[in-house]
């Protein structure tokens, strides 16, 4: 038995060598990097110029790697700037030979009067004058290092009010405020205790008169380890830990609860209805004081409700119930909230397809659905509440073509005027100007290479910007 298992152990070995992987294995697998070298005028990524209609791209064209200025109101395009000199003048200050067509920064920080840009090179900061050719140098990059910290609810957190005279905080559990003119403390809650406490969630009504706090009840939770192989901190790996509750196991509830600061006291909220959660969040205060909002999320997934909190008395009224005897994707909802929580606009499943309906804040009716139709609607990009008009972006909107692909649209609150502002039979991508009244919009289907036009608010064509060029990529026999 001995012998077979080490002949088996061998022969294992044997395999594994024969079967070593090659660099030109990995150079044959690894297409993607040569071949993204064989297209030119690829999509174009704009970076709009502060509020102007000016935007520049990095473009990989044939003469090589150039930075494009292009005006949206006119569609006019030009070489952001002389390469050629800036290359000399960075050679010149850095002692680095620059290649013109291969600049060592990707990214450009223009000045809203497009007069010069910042740029990043050997770790300082540069600014380079258009116009005078002026090269300065402004320092050194500081890099910023990201931790992931675990959010501790507990932990103590002070909270200014709006009107400047008073401070909420969370300590031993409970609630307190302190009166900033003479520095007294005032106890708010007194039934906090460590494994049911007030946490450091803390949300303010705009008049500075009323609290609103989530209350936790707290669970040791499931904890998996994971570890961090190549940490910049030192060589050895890291362990770290991370909360993961799995199915079954008992999860943190957490609870509204709100203080009347004027008269120092607790108003009684009934949250029983709200306590079989997977999570519950607050989403803040009405403009007005008058109450405050949260959303409530069923475990399971199956009911979502959208609730407001009188801050007179603490009812609860539920302004939206969306419930699904399957599935609701809690992480893709839409809710925005219009004139003060007077209307909400909301995205559902409930006539099969994902759609936007309006609904009256008041007595929570739906006013009228505002997308309907055999297609769905896949996010909201934008709500004008002064026109009353929502960007969105929509699959399915076309027989016959992929029904993936991505289209902006226009409509009104009401459900008038709709408008596919991007309606050439293809994927698209938009970027819009910050006033929103120019686009860029560049498409492409599996069978039809990237096209970048700009386009006006209202759809219309200002210039095509480039068509993608594969014909050194089709060479190779690429499909």
């Amino acid at each position: 038995m001995k012998k077979i298992i080490l002949l088996s152990l061998c022969l294992g070995w044997s395999l594994c060598i024969l079967a070593q992987v090659t660099q030109a294995d990995y150079r044959r697998i690894d297409t993607l990097s040569a071949n993204a070298q064989r297209v030119y005028d690829n999509a174009v990524n704009p970076v709009w110029i502060g509020d102007s209609h000016y935007f520049w791209y990095l473009n990989h064209g044939r003469e090589g790697d150039v930075f494009w200025l292009v005006n949206a109101e006119t569609g006019k395009k030009e070489k952001a700037f002389q390469a050629e000199k800036l290359a000399l003048a960075l050679t010149k200050a850095s002692g680095e030979k620059v290649n013109a067509m291969k600049l060592p920064f990707r990214k450009i920080d223009f000045r809203t009067d497009r007069s010069g840009f910042e740029f990043e090179f050997q770790g300082k900061k540069w600014f380079y004058h258009v116009r005078t050719n002026k090269l300065t140098e402004k320092g050194t990059v500081e890099k910023q290092e990201r931790k992931w910290e675990r959010y501790d609810r507990k932990a103590e957190k002070r909270v200014m009010s709006p009107d400047k005279k008073w401070e909420a905080f969370n300590r031993d559990n409970n609630i307190y405020v302190r009166d900033l003119s003479d520095n007294k403390e005032y106890a708010l809650s007194m039934d906090g205790i460590k494994d049911f406490y007030y946490s450091s969630d803390i949300n303010w009504s705009p008049d500075s008169k009323k609290l609103a706090v989530i209350k936790v009840r707290d669970m040791e939770e499931r904890r998996i380890p994971l570890i961090e192989s190549s940490p910049k901190s030192q060589k050895q790996p890291i362990l770290q830990w991370r909360d993961y509750a799995k199915p079954g196991d008992v999860l943190p509830v957490y609870l509204p609860a709100l203080f009347d600061v004027t008269s120092k006291r607790q108003i009684s909220l009934e949250t029983l209805l709200f306590e079989n959660q997977f999570y519950l969040n607050l989403t803040g205060w009405r403009e007005d004081s008058r109450a405050f909002t949260f959303e409530f999320n069923q475990r399971g997934h199956q009911r979502y409700i959208v609730a407001e909190v009188s801050a007179e008395d603490g009812h609860i009224r539920p302004l939206i119930d969306e419930q699904s005897p399957t599935f609701i994707y809690y992480g893709r909802n839409f809710r925005h909230d219009l004139n003060d929580g007077k209307e909400i606009l909301w995205i559902s499943e409930r006539d099969g397809w994902r759609h936007l309906y309006r609904f009256d804040g008041e007595t929570g009716k739906v006013i009228n659905q505002v997308t309907k139709g055999e297609w769905v609607v896949r996010e909201v990009e934008h709500v004008d509440e002064a026109n009353q008009t929502i960007l969105f972006t929509a699959s399915g909107l076309h027989a016959g073509e992929d029904p993936y692909n991505l289209h902006y649209c226009r409509i009104n609150f009401d459900g008038s005027g709709f408008v596919d502002l991007t309606p050439e039979n293809a994927d698209h991508y938009v970027v819009f100007s910050k006033d929103r009244n120019y686009f860029t919009d560049v498409y492409s289907r599996p069978d039809m290479p990237y096209v970048s036009v700009v386009k006006r608010a209202d759809g219309s064509r200002v210039a095509e910007i480039q068509k993608a060029d594969i014909r050194d990529l089709l060479a190779t026999g690429w499909q």
